[in-house]
């Protein structure tokens, strides 16, 4: 319904004197005009008239500046509540995005919107382009535990012959058993021939006054374990907590 062209007339709108009843120009009806109204034979005023006009007239003045005014406030609260809806919109998680949280209350009903995936016994990790591990957004990896196993085997060794040098110190010659006078020098390897206990002779030095070389055998180390297993826990200290996708 829109608003009428022509605006309102207000009967009797001023307070003043009749010039040929020569009272006031409105009286104030009473019963039982304010109970049950006119009715047959009964004699009335056109003061009575003139106030309910008039007062019919103040209160729809009052009532259009009233209208008009509540319009601006519903206008401007149905501006804010679009606006506070958009800002609600945005605190809402979007399809594909994820809310954590240590409620039991399933985030559909706490936003009152969307179908919601629990995701468990996992940790987010940041995205990285093309790695192997990390590159693709949704994926998913890892493990609780970790097990080292060690193997070792093998040998060391020499082939062939090795030599021994032994050095003359010019004491003793071959057969002849070291003198009691001759010093000694603390750590020198002395080679006896091996014929005597209490005379031992020195061992042939060939005639040499300098060094005497000896062949020495070839040897070989071998060393091996069986195969050893241990079992690591890959946690890292963390904290558990509600974690959701929003799937629709």
């Amino acid at each position: 319904m829109t608003k009428p062209r022509n605006p309102i007339i207000r009967i009797a709108e001023q307070d003043t004197t009749l010039p040929i009843a020569g009272s006031v120009n409105k009286i104030k009806p009473e019963a039982p005009l304010t109970t049950v109204g006119y009715d047959k034979n009964n004699s009335y005023h056109g003061q009575h008239f003139n106030y309910i006009f008039d007062n019919f007239g103040e209160y729809l003045q009052y009532l259009l500046d009233n209208v008009e005014d509540n319009n601006a406030v519903i206008s401007n609260l149905r501006q804010q509540i679009i606006d506070n809806s958009v800002a609600i919109n945005r605190l809402i998680p979007s399809v594909g995005e994820i809310y954590h949280t240590e409620s039991t209350t399933n985030p559909a009903i706490k936003f009152g919107v969307g179908t919601w995936q629990l995701i468990e016994e996992s940790f987010l990790v940041g995205y990285q382009a093309s790695d192997p591990d990390f590159g693709t957004v949704g994926g998913t990896g890892g493990s609780r535990t970790h097990n080292h196993s060690v193997t070792v085997s093998g040998n060391t060794g020499s082939a062939g012959g090795q030599t021994l040098t032994v050095e003359n110190t010019g004491w003793g010659n071959d057969g002849v058993p070291p003198s009691p006078s001759v010093s000694k020098t603390a750590g020198e390897l002395i080679v006896g021939s091996g014929n005597v206990d209490n005379t031992e002779t020195l061992e042939s030095l060939n005639g040499s006054t300098q060094s005497k070389t000896l062949n020495v055998d070839s040897h070989q180390h071998t060393f091996s374990d069986t195969a050893n297993t241990t079992t690591v826990n890959n946690l890292p200290p963390y904290r558990v907590v509600y974690i959701w996708k929003r799937t629709a």
